[in-house]
């Protein structure tokens, strides 16, 4: 799962600061802190905490979840499951 890697990739590309993304989610910094910091598991995650990201970055759950974002630009997308489990973008 590519969660953790592509919160990390968001919000430095958006010039986001932890303590705005945290305050926008409703969620501690300290929290959210951990959370990026690989202290609270990525399948420990709340799926109202999952929903409230990817509404924030307008992308799907998978994007968020299985496409390693920092690998690829998207425009218009297609999430194609692979053979190892994990979801590729291709344009």
């Amino acid at each position: 799962m590519y969660l953790r890697t592509n919160l990390n990739y968001l919000l430095k590309k958006n010039r986001i600061s932890l303590r705005k993304m945290a305050a926008d989610i409703n969620m501690s910094h300290a929290t959210f802190s951990r959370m990026l910091n690989g202290f609270i598991p990525e399948d420990g995650l709340s799926l109202r905490t999952v929903i409230k990201l990817t509404e924030y970055f307008e992308l799907s759950l998978d994007e968020i979840v299985y496409c390693d974002l920092s690998h690829e630009e998207m425009s218009t997308v297609d999430i194609l499951g692979g053979n190892d489990g994990n979801k590729t973008i291709v344009r």
